[in-house]
């Protein structure tokens, strides 16, 4: 399409293109109106391969996400985390200054809540104040046994910023602590060069991850089959 909805229009102009069956993309937002009024139109499935915005296929019943939206993902987390921390229901939301992190975060925080969970403290943080993040998990205090304890002790924490500086002072605090505070975090964090899968996998690192396939599963199997069949 070039990015052109001159292009876009030629594209569709062309009389084989009634007959496909599926359109991948496009992938920019002015083509992908045109695409998709035509397939609405024409009743031809399109594809949006990249986008998380479910803004992106509106209300067209033709159009599809091959990714789940940031709603969808933060919903799955919260109803994993209702079910895995009841015995600690608080939970710790920590998110950046993004569009992104905000839908995230209080979609979370919503589904959290509805589901047992209790938000005991949610806050927006910048990268260049990371060390604050650090200084908030590790902060401790004594107790009546004159023993050192963290003064936050939630039952785990929701992490939806990938900034290389806030995720090296999440972990770095973790360690700290010892306490083997749970984690639900992106996993961009996978990608960071100083993280090793070891050090993630030692602090059991919960993960959203919406790009893993488990192809060992069965109806994997049973798709690839078929499809290499059809």
């Amino acid at each position: 399409t070039k990015k052109d909805s001159a292009t876009t229009v030629g594209i569709l102009s062309r009389p084989e293109i009634r007959q496909m069956d599926l359109i991948i993309g496009p992938l920019y937002p002015a083509s992908s109106k045109l695409v998709s009024s035509y397939a609405y139109q024409h009743k031809i499935n399109m594809v949006n391969p990249l986008s998380y915005n479910y803004e992106v296929i509106g209300g067209n019943p033709m159009s599809f996400l091959f990714k789940p939206t940031l709603e969808t993902q933060a919903k799955a987390a919260a109803l994993y985390a209702s079910e895995t921390f009841k015995e600690n229901p608080s939970a710790i939301i920590l998110y950046g200054t993004t569009a992104k992190d905000s839908i995230l975060a209080y979609t979370y925080k919503k589904i959290a809540e509805e589901n047992g969970l209790e938000v005991s403290y949610m806050k927006k943080s910048e990268s260049d104040k990371a060390a604050q993040l650090l200084n908030f998990l590790t902060e401790s205090e004594t107790n009546e046994l004159g023993v050192e304890v963290p003064v936050v002790t939630p039952g785990h924490i929701f992490i939806t910023m990938t900034d290389e500086l806030v995720v090296a002072n999440a972990i770095s605090a973790i360690e700290i602590r010892g306490d083997k505070l749970p984690v639900i975090a992106l996993e961009d964090w996978l990608d960071l060069r100083f993280v090793s899968y070891e050090q993630l996998e030692r602090l059991q690192i919960k993960f959203i991850a919406p790009n893993y396939i488990n192809y060992e599963k069965e109806a994997v199997e049973s798709f690839k089959e078929k499809y290499i069949n059809a």
